[in-house]
């Protein structure tokens, strides 16, 4: 009898510690009510990622980097991940620096996960000094490497050459992985960027100015091996400094553009000059179409609030949102929209 009871005891403390591992793992009970979860579940089961197959060159995709050695996702690089699934039409590539990817890392990575299953999300990984070397950039990409990992804006440097090298190589758009898509990226047919500031549309005030520079936030090349990348990253390795921050991204691409269009450097972008037939195809448009916010504006995505009536208002002519990761903080929690009034901020 004693022995019976301390064995059903035994059982009982089994089941009760298996149900508590259970919940732990796929339903993150910890996390509290004021935020999304991102408990940290089991780090041991990592997948080995593939790498990036040349079956994608000229098919129309886009992609997210993560450049920062990372294994998984956080909270608002898979919202960024979700939206494009749910909204831009054309497969979304995950590109890891990492070989492998951990999707009991957290919440967000296992629910993103669970998407490759049913939904044309495809995670990869790449060697970043044999996919650099296959560009422009040459030999001379394991001296630029070294330059980009001794800068204190590494992450960021190295997504600016990554970006240009995977488009270059293989076609298709880039996006920002801290930006969310809000329309199908397929309405857009030729080579295309955008503006960082917010001037009124391209298209209805052509005498109007587009801004000083382009953006390299989310741009789109049909084909593989485009001129205007090919000068690019010929560019990048005559003016990359590790101490400019954008040295290696909006400062080549607004050079290479300038020279597209036929224009003087240190001329303004201007709508009735930047257009595809005086720039070799390539479109510049408003930044109404991607940068909605200015990157000096983003706080504005979230104070003050607005009803969602307004935000879709104001987001109506937008395909995306860049939230802008590295000028605005992300350690704000953002909340589930009931524990709001009435007015929510934009990433709700």
């Amino acid at each position: 009898m004693t022995v019976n009871r301390l064995s059903w005891t035994f059982f009982v403390i089994y089941l009760v510690l298996a149900t508590v591992s259970s919940q732990t793992e796929e339903t993150c009970p910890n996390a509290s009510n004021s935020n999304e979860t991102e408990c940290f579940l089991d780090s041991s089961r990592n997948i080995s990622l593939p790498t990036l197959e040349p079956d994608w060159i000229n098919v129309n995709k886009l992609f997210f980097i993560e450049t920062s050695g990372r294994n998984y996702l956080k909270i608002r690089q898979a919202c960024a991940v979700e939206s494009a699934i749910r909204e831009s039409m054309v497969p979304v590539i995950v590109v890891f620096t990492a070989k492998d990817f951990n999707p009991r890392a957290n919440n967000a990575s296992k629910q993103v996960y669970e998407l490759t299953k049913t939904h044309p999300l495809h995670f990869r990984t790449i060697n970043v000094l044999d996919t650099l070397e296959q560009t422009p950039l040459g030999p001379q990409s394991k001296v630029i490497l070294n330059y980009i990992q001794a800068s204190q804006k590494a992450v960021n440097h190295l997504s600016d050459a990554l970006r240009l090298a995977l488009v270059y190589l293989y076609g298709g758009w880039y996006s920002d992985i801290d930006t969310v898509t809000l329309k199908p990226v397929t309405d857009f047919e030729i080579d295309t960027i955008g503006t960082d500031t917010n001037f009124e549309t391209l298209f209805h005030l052509k005498s109007k100015e587009m801004g000083k520079s382009v953006a390299n936030g989310r741009f789109y090349f049909k084909k593989a091996r485009s001129p205007f990348l090919e000068q690019s990253l010929a560019l990048f390795k005559v003016i990359y400094n590790p101490k400019v921050w954008n040295s290696g991204g909006a400062k080549i691409m607004t050079r290479v553009l300038k020279t597209f269009c036929g224009m003087r450097q240190n001329e303004k972008l201007t709508a009735q000059k930047c257009v595809p037939e005086k720039c070799k195809g390539v479109a510049l448009v408003s930044s109404t179409l991607f940068y909605p916010v200015s990157w000096f504006q983003c706080s504005n995505l979230r104070n003050p609030p607005k009803t969602s009536e307004d935000w879709e208002d104001f987001f109506r002519d937008s395909y995306s949102v860049d939230f802008f990761g590295t000028s605005c903080s992300d350690e704000m929690k953002v909340l589930r929209p009931r524990f709001y009034g009435k007015n929510v901020p934009a990433y709700t």
